[in-house]
């Protein structure tokens, strides 16, 4: 045996919620006025008429519920029942921490086209492969720690201390003492340095070590100064 339940059409063309007048139990209304469908259903618990809008039948979405979302207007825009991100995109307080990671983007899936230029981090950022630089190179750090076992430069002449740009063979020249070359952190490391004094009769480069010439030295004027040794 089966239950038959008699469904009725009924034409419903005033806006708002219908009255008992408009719906009786058992009935479908569409109303052409706001286009929404009712149902005229029986209170369980008063046995009285109790008319339904149809969109009132679907439960909000859960995590585990399918069924109504809804989208955030500063986020999302929606028409003719497209979602789309709006304006602006979606503000980082809106983004969970970590919700973007390397393995929910598709291989190519943002080309360079798409990076805004001029991106400023302010935090730390770590390369583990390759890192080329099409582009000049400026590093606006107070220290710059290099680690590679080899080091290639293609420019022919290398500038220290690019910063000064006073005479280095005269008394103000004294900010350039100092620059030069040291070979390792002892406190007894080699190096090649220059030296301006108050006079400019001794401006000179000082090797910290002995030093040794194979080659000869070439249309060279030497100023032995004062001898001073056993």
């Amino acid at each position: 045996m089966s239950n038959t339940l008699l469904i009725k059409r009924t034409a419903y063309n005033n806006g708002g919620l219908p009255t008992s007048t408009d719906l009786s139990y058992g009935e479908w209304a569409w109303s052409n006025s706001d286009t929404k469908m009712y149902f005229g259903a029986a209170d369980s618990s008063t046995g009285t008429l109790d008319i339904i809008e149809l969109t009132d039948m679907v439960p909000d979405a859960t995590s585990t519920v399918k069924g109504k979302a809804k989208f955030s207007s500063t986020n999302f825009t929606v028409s003719a029942g497209n979602v789309q991100i709006a304006t602006g995109g979606v503000l980082s307080t809106n983004i969970a921490n970590g919700a973007v990671t390397t393995d929910r983007i598709q291989d190519d899936a943002v080309t360079a086209a798409k990076i805004a230029d001029n991106i400023t981090l302010s935090g730390n950022c770590g390369v583990s492969g390759n890192w080329n630089v099409g582009g000049n190179l400026t590093v606006e750090g107070t220290v710059t720690t290099v680690d590679s076992t080899t080091v290639t430069i293609q420019d022919k002449n290398i500038v220290l201390a690019s910063n000064l740009s006073g005479d280095p063979l005269t008394t103000n020249g004294t900010a350039y003492t100092g620059a030069g070359i040291t070979i390792g952190t002892n406190a007894s490391a080699p190096q090649l340095t220059w030296n301006t004094a108050e006079s400019t009769d001794h401006d000179y480069w000082l090797f910290s070590h002995k030093t040794k010439i194979t080659g000869g030295l070439y249309q060279t004027t030497v100023d032995g100064g004062s001898y001073i040794g056993s």
